[in-house]
């Protein structure tokens, strides 16, 4: 990566010459929002400086708020304008709950969607990030039909939408012409770009990474079990997993695609349960879907398959803390990379629409293993 070069001959600090020299990368975007920096070793070789330099310029930069960085995920681009004083919030940002627009979700559409944990741990890291910058988090529900701000319009500087986002849902929200960013795509098959500053998953890099997991473990009759109505992120995450095994060519068998048109515990169990009964091999299942997971391990359990000896299983998303799980739900690093999106989108209302992806993360516990 060409990032430039310090001047050894100047009276200013490398440090300082570092921490520029990065800001100009990201103030230009050659360094674009949600990519990872390189490490401190590689930068300690670019730049031909100490490490102690290169930590140096880095948390200038995590100070003024143009990087975040995390031990598990590197050092991250989280801003392209730098948070100061004179850029601080002054008034507040909606955090605007779209109510679940899929029939089986289990979730009343009045709460749905801050009703799991790893939502309320993103909304308490997105009232955080706030608060760091002055500002205050309001609430609200919005429907097909619109939603209240109880006449705090005024005093609402942008929004983020989350939940199952309808367009309908999204053509209301438009229609404040406050700056805003989803979290996640609008719920629409076919074409999503609906030109607004999306945060998103890696499903894609999910389903990879699950199914990778499994074939380097030895793995090659993989199941792939998940609720199937033809979105973008679900066809993401199964090429992604049909990708690992093309990679590791193991020929993808479509009797081991289990396409459900429920997401819950009976569905996976009842989905498991078929594949016994017609007696097919398989060694490992990945699941995408906790409620699925759970019910797939009810039905491995019933018919003595044990888990991992038998039968490795592996979540997408989140699930229970038995699983190896391939982690969606960074809640710090989604909270950052939400309210920075919005910031900047704040302070240039005419800036091109972005979307930011958030890495997924492969926890391994004690449901996978080698094969024997």
């Amino acid at each position: 990566m060409d990032l430039g070069k310090v001047d050894f001959s100047s009276n200013v600090p490398l440090y300082i010459q570092v921490s520029e020299v990065l800001k100009s990368k990201i103030e230009n975007k050659n360094l674009a929002l949600g990519q990872k920096l390189p490490s401190q070793d590689e930068l300690h070789r670019i730049f031909n400086v100490s490490k102690v330099t290169i930590g140096d310029a880095i948390s200038i930069l995590v100070k003024e708020g143009y990087l975040a960085s995390r031990p598990t995920h590197g050092t991250l681009v989280i801003s392209s304008k730098p948070i100061n004083a004179e850029n601080k919030l002054k008034n507040g940002i909606c955090l605007v709950s779209c109510g679940y627009a899929r029939k089986d979700s289990r979730y009343p559409e009045s709460f749905g969607p801050l009703a799991t944990l790893p939502a309320q741990n993103l909304v308490f890291s997105i009232e955080e990030e706030i608060k760091e910058l002055g500002g205050h988090l309001l609430l609200t529900v919005l429907n097909d039909k619109g939603f209240r701000i109880n006449g705090k319009e005024n005093d609402i500087a942008g929004m983020i939408l989350m939940g199952d986002i309808k367009p309908e849902q999204l053509k209301i929200a438009k229609k404040t012409n406050k700056p805003l960013v989803l979290l996640g795509d609008v719920i629409q098959k076919g074409n999503t770009d609906f030109k607004v500053d999306v945060v998103s998953n890696d499903d894609f890099q999910a389903g990879y990474m699950a199914a990778k997991h499994l074939v380097d473990l030895g793995h090659k009759r993989i199941v792939y079990i998940h609720y199937f109505s033809g979105y973008r992120w679900e066809i993401d995450a199964l090429n992604g997993y049909k990708t690992a095994l093309k990679e590791a060519n193991i020929d993808f068998d479509k009797s081991l695609q289990i396409d459900l048109k429920g997401s819950q515990i009976n569905d996976g169990y009842e989905a498991i349960k078929d594949l016994i009964n017609k007696q097919a091999h398989f060694s490992a299942i990945v699941f995408n879907g906790s409620l699925l997971g759970t019910g797939a391990v009810n039905a491995l359990k019933e018919n003595a398959r044990k888990i991992p000896d038998d039968v490795s299983v592996i979540s997408i998303g989140s699930a229970d803390r038995e699983f190896t799980t391939v982690d969606l739900s960074d809640s710090a690093e989604t909270g950052k990379m939400l309210v920075a999106r919005l910031f900047d989108k704040i302070c240039d209302p005419d800036s091109k629409p972005e979307r930011l992806v958030v890495r997924p993360k492969l926890i391994v516990r004690s449901s996978t293993a080698k094969i024997i």
